[in-house]
């Protein structure tokens, strides 16, 4: 059920809203969130911001620009919890406490998928692959590591599945004793689920279980004079003690998250430390804009809820944190209940002000996340400073907020693919980045194919108002310049600023010359900031571009069509499309165009041309 009030009645209209938990929105001007909430009672709630007098600055900001509020009814504050953090995580609304990871941070996936679940390394929102997810991880290093411990414990295969499915003998993991050779069944499916098992364990953190049920393997072993067997298994006992040895924190088996924060200058840091049966499992990071009146108990409510609600696996038995978070009560009862749905037996525990060995943990923690903040600081300062050098190098009215830089990659005009990646003040908008795959061009015609590429962009522009850019780069000189004038003109999107940066002699760093306006050209110093950024931007659309051009030219090369044609491989594959740049534009080829391409006699060409009449009647 959803109810709209106009703001500016919404002291006459409170009488409206019913006196039930729920969820509200407070929204701008174009129906734009500005801020989601929830509320054991609605009515009351939002009366608490329309009635009352003291209200903080951010909140009096926040309701200026409030134009409608709408609320959706639940049937328990429990349920207003989990759709606020579902809702947030969505919509992303400029006044919440919004938590943003620094990073995609890597996981271990252990699949389910086959008789024999083979263990990876996984980085990614989405979670496509079946099977189990452990983690995240500080660093793909300690995700090598603790696969290597898998390995050398429980013998998994790490092999794709498709390269398992096709061996004929065990490869060099099973030489060196990494894996058990599933694939040529020198293990049963009963043993090799057993070892997936005790990975699992091991990798939640259930130690105990795993040495519990290897003494009690090693002892049949051993009662049945299989002394070899039982050498193995004592050998793993003791790799599981020196792993102990390494990480152990505490003597006590606990599973704790502890969570040390750090606010400054409207930005906070929340380290997670992951202690499991005792042993420093991990750590990571997580920063969240803030307002300077929000204290670390706010920002820990907030990211609590964000991080662990819809996210079970990750919920450990208790949260160590320095202060008492608001609507505790109610957070311990949603992610005690995730946590029992997953199996987990008890309650959830939020310990603030913790004394002891925990209080040891959290000072760890808390230190920690103000290095990480202090060093997020850092950058994002250098950051500023270089968009305010960019605004003083062009003479721009206002210091850019968003900018963007195209690129073309190709091989001699082959799997021609155009980037566009996205810099703010905070730096990589990596979920705006956009690759386009480029047709129909001339082959290595790079003004053709950014022309392409900026029409398919800004044919959409802008998607929302906080997508617009300030300032678009092109990797190439000024006939790219012209160009993108001409399409943007077209469009009718002249506010936006454009500059070319042509390369140096020798493309060396530090020699580009930059082209804008009406044939413009600057050069800047070599240690210019304003130069430093459109490096860098460049750069990474370079590589994205590179990156996205590589997959595209594998997968023609690999899976073409062409390769179904008699006389025709990979070595005449590559000189077909690097000469068309196209499977299409090979197929609609005349016999002397295609002659035209080296190694390509008349024999092949009129093959090539009987295949294409073939497609042609079967299309």
């Amino acid at each position: 059920m959803t109810t709209i009030i106009p703001a500016t009645k919404a002291k006459i209209s409170l009488a409206n809203i019913p006196l039930q938990p729920g969820v509200y929105f407070m929204l701008g001007e174009n129906r734009e969130i500005l801020y989601i909430g929830k509320a054991r009672v609605l009515r009351k709630r939002l009366a608490s911001y329309f009635n009352a007098t003291a209200l903080s600055r951010k909140t009096q900001y926040l309701l200026a620009k409030v134009v409608d509020v709408e609320v959706t009814i639940t049937n328990t504050e429990h349920e207003a919890l989990l759709l606020e953090c579902a809702l947030i995580k969505q919509h992303q609304p400029q006044y919440n406490i919004l938590l943003r990871d620094d990073k995609t941070y890597p996981y271990i996936l252990l699949t389910n998928d086959t008789p024999y679940p083979r263990i990876m390394r996984y980085r990614g929102r989405s979670k496509a692959s079946k099977g189990n997810y452990f983690g995240p991880y500080a660093s793909i290093a300690l995700v090598r590591e603790t696969i290597n411990m898998v390995h050398q414990l429980f013998k998994l295969r790490s092999c794709d599945n498709a390269v398992f499915a096709q061996r004929q003998r065990p490869c060099l993991q099973y030489q060196i004793n990494f894996c058990s050779a599933p694939c040529t069944k020198l293990i049963s499916p009963a043993a090799y689920k057993q070892n997936v098992d005790q990975a699992r364990a091991f990798l939640q953190g259930n130690n105990k279980v795993i040495i519990a049920q290897l003494q009690a393997k090693m002892a049949t072993a051993v009662a049945a004079l299989k002394f070899e067997a039982a050498a193995k298994i004592r050998d793993q006992l003791s790799y599981l003690a020196a792993i102990k040895q390494q990480k152990l924190l505490s003597d006590q088996a606990e599973n704790v998250d502890v969570l040390g924060v750090a606010v400054q200058s409207g930005l906070a840091c929340v380290q997670f430390m992951i202690v499991r049966e005792g042993l420093l499992w991990g750590k990571y990071s997580y920063f969240a804009a803030c307002s300077a009146e929000e204290n670390s108990g706010e920002v820990l409510a907030a990211v609590i809820g964000q991080h662990y609600l819809g996210r079970a696996d990750l919920i450990p038995q208790r949260l160590v944190v320095a202060t008492q978070v608001p609507g505790q009560q109610l957070l311990m009862h949603a992610l005690s209940q995730s946590y029992q749905e997953q199996g987990g037996r008890g309650l959830v525990k939020i310990l603030a002000n913790p004394r002891g060995q925990s209080a040891k943990w959290l000072s760890m923690a808390t230190k920690n996340a103000e290095v990480a903040l202090q060093s997020h600081l850092l950058s994002k300062a250098q950051l500023q400073t270089r968009f305010t050098a960019v605004q003083n190098a062009l003479s721009l009215a206002v210091t850019p907020h968003r900018i963007a830089c195209f690129d073309v990659s190709h091989s001699s005009g082959e799997a021609t693919v155009a980037s566009c990646v996205v810099f703010d003040r905070n730096g990589p908008v990596r979920q705006d980045y956009r690759r386009f795959n480029i047709t129909g061009v001339a082959k290595a015609d790079d003004i053709a194919a950014m022309r392409q590429a900026l029409q398919r962009y800004f044919a959409q522009y802008p998607l929302t108002p906080a997508a617009q850019l300030d300032l678009v780069l092109l990797d190439g000189g000024s006939n790219q310049l012209s160009m993108a004038q001409q399409v943007l003109a077209e469009l009718k999107l002249t506010e936006i600023f454009l500059l070319a940066i042509a390369k140096g002699p020798g493309r060396k760093a530090g020699l580009e010359t930059l082209h804008y306006g009406a044939k413009h050209t600057l050069k800047l110093a070599a240690d210019s900031p304003a130069l430093h950024l459109m490096q860098q931007i460049r750069d990474e659309a370079h590589r994205f571009a590179i990156l996205g051009h590589r997959k595209q030219r594998a997968k023609k090369r690999h899976n073409s069509r062409l390769l179904a044609i008699p006389g025709i491989g990979a070595t005449k594959l590559q000189a077909l499309l690097r000469h068309f740049g196209d499977v299409n534009a090979v197929l609609t080829a005349s016999v002397d165009e295609l002659r035209a391409v080296p190694g390509i006699n008349q024999q092949l060409a009129a093959a090539i041309m009987a295949f294409a009449a073939q497609q042609n009647n079967q299309g």
